[in-house]
């Protein structure tokens, strides 16, 4: 037994020297060295002082010490830099740092390359540059940018160490990286399809990919043009733009081409697709819309001539040629749009003849010459009068003090073509209209000045003469009232009044369940006066769960007669608003039911006061409006807002109750 351990004590004491010479002849550091940091030890590296001075004891090897980051092959590209990691492994300790220099394999002596420092790392010199680091954590970062030129083979050589002075776990490590091999000048290519017109230019772009270093020149040359087309440029030494020149003797058709680029030994393809398309002649044809008219004596009727183009013919070089027509009937053209169209209006005296013909529109350009048929009928009026002016009353209202009215239109149609008339107003200077006289289909616009009426109900009407014809008589009822207040809490005040537009709550609640209520309350609108402690009176409207089927609440606006253009009302945020409540249901002067809503069915904005929602219907939008819809010019003889869904587990029913204010019925807030 002595003799074994005696055997083993030499062997490992061989061990030790050999590694001590040979770590003093390659100034590196052996598996007894440790970093020596610039900071702190100018000691040259190799020398072996960390340890071999007893500056560190190596207290055993549990971990390891590694470099990662480099390229799969081991290679280098002189000049390209490499981030590299240290990472030191050891988890019986929590101080580590390490040293590593590159040198050259065919001379250990000399630096190989460059370092620039990261994460936990800096810069020193141990004979040669190095790149060091001490830290708590166990990484650390940095960047290696190889020697410029292929140097050979580079050696690294790590130090990494774990733990704290004097005692550290040491370990080493070594690598080896040879100089990738030099890229071969050389280049790729590719072509996009092209397409030409026969007897024009096509283009087909080229793209030249170098690697490499490749600068040379491109020889280019072809092959699977048709007869008739050529191709240049004949050598590039970039990307360029190929064109296809096709003669008019080419055929139209498909052709893939392949192109063949050479520059030295290099030989590569590219394969595209010419498409060829025959030449089309200019030319163009005409048809009629609507290809019959009728017209009375004394009117007109219009028909769109359209042009079609084919092969790029110009629309504008057409001339149309006044059509032979019956007697007492003439046409003229308007000006050719830039859709190509030209409006045709035949126009029959008051004597014309009663008459079907058949009309031929000539348009000419150059040598073209095409034409289409419009039939034409003249014909006298059936009975009644050809001219329908809608609606057949108007209704206005004015609170004294308020906005003036809005206007209202008058809509002229014709049973066919078009037809002049004459307008004129009687009952008094507060009526107008506009315009006086002009040509029917149209519209004409009514308005009211009541600034200096009395309370009261005016009467007037719009007379329209068509020419030749009778004239119809549209009556105008103004109601002019003094302003109304409501400042507190009384049920009358909803109701009663002298005419002024007000909303009166209701309840529909034939077995008296008295689980709904209609009510205005004071302090609870939209406040417009904050240091009185009455008025500014909101709505609100409740249905409880439990109400009887069929039940509804809500209130009737007082004196609405008039056409719509805007409704809506301010309600308080967490209030009711679903698809069906609360809603507008109106009835207008033909005694038809309009429903408009409910909220959620209209635009929701915040109101002007905080705390509360705007609700506004577009009326000429069917989406929001049950079947059938209200259309322009309608007049209102009555409007109710209604409640009518009780609380539910559907969110938007907020528990059946909703505050309402500011009811707008056409820009104006209806009265409380």
């Amino acid at each position: 037994m002595r003799r074994f351990l005696a055997g083993t004590y030499v062997l490992f004491g061989g061990i030790l020297l050999l590694l001590l010479f040979f770590g003093s002849q390659l100034q590196v550091a052996t598996v007894f060295a440790v970093p020596g940091f610039t900071s702190s030890n100018s000691v040259p590296l190799g020398a072996n002082t960390c340890a071999g001075s007893g500056c560190h004891t190596n207290t055993g090897s549990p971990g390891s010490a590694v470099v990662s980051g480099f390229p799969s092959g081991m290679t280098y590209t002189p000049g390209t830099p490499i981030p590299l990691t240290v990472t030191i492994t050891d988890t019986t300790q929590n101080r580590y740092g390490f040293e590593l220099t590159s040198r050259l394999a065919s001379n250990t002596a000399n630096q190989a390359g460059s370092y620039a420092a990261g994460t936990n790392s800096n810069l020193g010199t141990d004979v040669v540059p190095v790149v060091q680091g001490l830290s708590n954590s166990s990484a650390f970062n940095f960047t290696w940018t190889p020697p410029a030129t292929a140097s050979g083979n580079v050696n690294f050589y790590l130090s990494g160490f774990a733990g704290s002075f004097p005692n550290a776990d040491i370990y080493t490590a070594m690598y080896t990286l040879t100089p990738a091999a030099a890229a071969t000048p050389n280049f790729s290519m590719s072509a996009t399809s092209a397409s030409a017109v026969v007897g024009s230019t096509g283009t087909s772009t080229l793209t030249i990919t170098p690697s490499g270093g490749f600068t040379g020149s491109i020889a280019l040359t072809s092959s699977g043009l048709p007869t008739g087309v050529t191709l240049s440029p004949s050598s590039v030494t970039a990307s360029s733009t190929l064109t296809m020149t096709a003669a008019s003797t080419a055929v139209a058709g498909t052709y893939p081409i392949t192109l063949t680029g050479t520059s030295g030994t290099l030989t590569h393809t590219a394969t595209f697709n010419l498409t060829l398309t025959a030449a089309t002649t200019p030319n163009f044809s005409l048809s009629a819309s609507p290809s019959s008219v009728t017209v009375a004596p004394g009117a007109s009727a219009t028909s769109t001539i359209r042009i079609t183009p084919s092969g790029g013919f110009n629309s504008s070089t057409v001339s149309f040629t006044p059509p032979g027509l019956p007697t007492g009937v003439t046409a003229s053209f308007s000006p050719i749009s830039s859709a190509g169209t030209s409006t045709l209006t035949l126009t029959a005296s008051s004597t014309a003849a009663t008459i079907t013909a058949g009309i031929t529109i000539t348009g000419t350009s150059g040598t073209l010459s095409h034409s289409t048929t419009v039939t034409l009928t003249v014909a006298a009026s059936s009975g009644g009068s050809a001219l329908t002016v809608a609606p057949s009353l108007l209704t206005f209202n004015y609170s004294s003090g308020g906005s003036v009215p809005p206007s209202q239109n008058l809509t002229l149609t014709t049973k066919s073509g078009s037809l002049a008339y004459t307008a004129t107003a009687s009952g008094g200077p507060w009526l107008t209209e506009t315009p006086a006289s002009g040509t029917a289909p149209g519209t004409i616009t009514v308005s009211v000045n009541p600034a200096s009426l009395a309370a009261g109900t005016y009467s007037g009407a719009i007379h329209v003469t068509p020419a030749g014809g009778n004239a119809t008589s549209i009556p105008v009822t103004l109601r002019v009232t003094s302003t109304r207040h409501c400042d507190d809490d009384n049920e009358s005040c909803g109701g009663g009044g002298t005419g002024a537009l007000h909303a009166v709550p209701f309840v529909n609640d034939p077995t008296s369940s008295r689980m709904l209520t209609s009510v205005w309350v004071n302090l609870l609108g939209e406040p417009t006066n904050t240091s009185s402690f009455y008025g500014d009176p909101g709505l609100v409207l409740s249905k409880d769960a439990a109400a009887p089927s069929g039940t509804q609440a809500g209130v009737d606006i007082k004196y609405v007669q008039a056409s719509l253009t805007e409704l809506g009302y301010d309600f308080r945020v967490g209030g009711q608003c679903t698809a069906t409540s609360p809603r507008f249901v109106i009835v207008t002067t033909l005694g038809v039911t309009h429903t408009v809503g409910g909220c959620s069915k209209g635009t929701i904005t915040p109101a002007p006061t905080v705390g509360w929602n705007r609700v506004r219907f577009n009326l000429t939008d069917p989406a929001i409006q049950t079947s059938p819809s209200l259309v322009p010019g309608d007049v209102v003889s009555s409007i109710t807002l209604l409640m009518d869904v009780g609380a539910s587990t559907d969110p938007t029913s907020a528990g059946g109750l909703v505050v309402i204010d500011s009811i707008d019925v056409n820009g104006t807030f209806v009265g409380k």
